[in-house]
């Protein structure tokens, strides 16, 4: 499992410092080609969210690299808003579905913004815990009981780094011990957080619950800054109080689904949710690549089989609730609006009669935050239009890369070029995942083509100053950054 949720929460606070330490200005432009616009804060902000760049760049190299990528990408959304794909039912669909999800967000902030306050006190209970450090590791898995095994075998003597093995398919968190290195309070998730706070130096914790699983923390080191004085407090404080405004919000949000849902009074017909689990199943069978305790999504195509082994069953009731009901078909067309990485386990009984209730949850919330307009609002609009760029790019990506394909020497060539990711004598499995590996990369050097054919008459002019600004605001001309998260897709 990999531990892509933690990184993406330190970003998330690393981002939001940088958006917030400075005034909001209009909207610089860092580069043009051609009708491609972007700007200073676009270029920052999909530098952390949608890196384009190695690993290994650092600095002025990463967002060089980076700004040549964005346009990139912005060009093939260009080029599949030209021919037309913005049409497709499909790509509407998904960002109807976008929009949606973005104004339950919104609706969620309105309705328990107005409740939420955050007292001196708390602020300075808060500035106490930033200044104490923890370095510390986890391993993380999707039940109680394996958990619970976990904590045992620990205790039992074993490692670490020996369950991080086991555990994590993550090669990093994986060799490294389920190593999170060095944070401090507002950089995790809220429950991870706070058990960690309560361990002391080498403790090993009990099964700690979170939005994700379950995990088992050590804290391998804690340090406090013992100099903390009112000047610090003062230069920390409105990033504190965002951190507090954030979960507290959380916090009154879950409460107000809950009450959303004790009213809506949800019943699921058996016969009809285990005739799905089981037609999904048969859909997903051949599916043997999965790791152990992963539970795939169906993709597109699989969506496609299933619907067909289910259309005689569509008119049956599937979900009752307070004012209407869903027949299968109902579900169908609904779950075909979902993005992939968002849709429901339907192979799996007990996670997806949840992700059920919570889709009903949904419309219901969808029904409360039209009232209110919240589609005309900016963050729901940003969204929309992200999403946008996304499966039009997306789109013409699969346009030009339809009729490229890999042979066997193609493939063994690829495979002696990059020997050391591989090992010797790849196993079957193996051999897959390097021809995918091969042919995303003759994709990817197609596109190239393509992309600099249009460089040739549309070629990049960058803005010198608005580039520096982006670099000094992104840590200068050597600094490090991590590219392992990237959103997932629409």
């Amino acid at each position: 499992m990999k531990s892509n949720h933690f990184t993406l929460a330190l970003l998330t606070v690393i981002f939001t410092m940088l958006s917030c330490s400075r005034p909001q200005t209009p909207a610089h432009v860092v580069a043009k080609a051609g009708e491609i616009e972007i700007s200073l804060q676009e270029l920052e902000e999909s530098f952390f969210l949608r890196p384009k760049f190695s690993p290994n760049k650092k600095g002025r190299q990463a967002l060089t690299e980076h700004l040549q990528g964005f346009v990139g990408y912005k060009w093939l959304a260009q080029q599949g808003e030209k021919n037309g794909y913005a049409k497709d039912e499909r790509v509407n669909k998904r960002l109807q579905w976008t929009e949606e999800k973005a104004m339950r967000e919104h609706l969620f902030k309105e309705v328990v913004a107005q409740q939420v306050q955050v007292t001196e006190a708390k602020l300075r209970q808060a500035f106490a815990k930033r200044n104490v450090e923890l370095t510390a590791r986890h391993l993380f898995v999707p039940t109680l009981s394996e958990a619970q095994a976990l904590r045992e075998r620990l205790l039992a003597g074993e490692t670490f780094f020996d369950l991080a093995a086991e555990v994590y398919s993550d090669e990093a968190m994986a060799a490294n011990g389920g190593s999170l290195g060095t944070f401090t309070w507002g950089d995790m998730d809220p429950d991870f957080e706070a058990a960690a706070f309560s361990l002391k130096e080498g403790e090993i914790s009990q099964p700690v619950r979170t939005k994700w699983g379950y995990h088992i923390i050590k804290v391998d080191k804690i340090t406090i800054n013992p100099m903390l004085t009112e000047i610090d407090f003062a230069g920390q404080r409105s990033q504190i109080e965002r951190i507090l405004r954030t979960r507290k919000e959380d916090s009154l949000a879950t409460v107000y689904v809950a009450q959303v849902m004790r009213d809506l009074k949800v019943r699921v017909k058996g016969p009809a949710f285990s005739f799905i689990v089981n037609q999904a199943r048969q859909v997903l069978r051949g599916q043997k690549h999965l790791l152990p305790n992963q539970s795939p999504r169906l993709t597109d195509q699989e969506l496609a089989d299933l619907q067909r082994s289910l259309q005689d069953h569509y008119s049956e009731v599937f979900v009752t609730f307070k004012g209407g009901q869903w027949t299968i078909g109902d579900f169908i067309e609904r779950f075909q609006a979902i993005a992939p990485v968002y849709r429901p386990h339907l192979n799996d009984p007990d996670r997806f009669e949840e992700e059920l209730r919570n889709m009903i949850r949904d419309e219901f919330l969808t029904k409360e935050a039209k009232k209110k307009n919240l589609q005309s609002t900016p963050y729901v609009k940003k969204q929309v239009r992200e999403a946008k760029e996304d499966l039009l790019a997306v789109r013409m990506r699969q346009e030009l890369c339809k009729n490229v394909s890999i042979s066997p020497n193609e493939r063994e060539r690829f495979y002696q070029e990059n020997r050391g990711a591989f090992g010797e004598a790849p196993s079957e499995e193996m051999w897959q995942e390097i021809e995918r590996r091969a042919l995303r990369a003759k994709q990817d050097s197609a596109i190239h083509q393509h992309f600099q054919v249009w460089l040739q008459t549309n070629p990049i002019v960058r803005d010198d100053a608005a580039f520096e600004q982006a670099l000094m605001d992104l840590g200068g001309e050597k600094a490090s950054y991590m590219t392992v998260w990237q959103p997932p897709p629409r």
